[in-house]
């Protein structure tokens, strides 16, 4: 299986989900290169995955943007655009970007 393009993440946040400090959040724990179909389930559910080097230090984090995350960098696309343009048809435009991004992530 080939492993897709991650979103990468700060080690220090995904380890921090490892070690409790954010709670209700689910990290899974894998090797330098390591890909396969429980991790890219659990990517897909938005766990973290903390890649660990062969002394188990963690080296990477990666984690599936979440739709929130995405509304609200559109939500401060729209307020820059509306600051910058006033123009009603680039919202919409934005808007749009939104829609599609959400049925992006719904879909995988």
């Amino acid at each position: 299986m080939r492993r897709p393009e991650l979103r990468q993440i700060p080690v220090d946040t995904a380890a921090a989900t490892l070690l409790g400090q954010s709670p209700g959040q689910c990290v899974i724990t894998m090797s330098v290169g390591q890909w396969d179909g429980l991790l890219q389930a659990a990517y897909n559910k938005g766990w973290t995955l903390l890649e660990l080097n062969e002394d188990e230090k963690p080296v990477a984090g990666y984690q599936k943007s979440t739709i929130t995350e995405l509304e609200q960098e559109v939500e401060k696309a729209k307020i820059d655009i509306a600051l910058k343009m006033g123009s009603g048809r680039e919202l919409r435009k934005a808007e749009e970007a939104l829609r599609i991004a959400r049925q992006q992530l719904e879909s995988s």
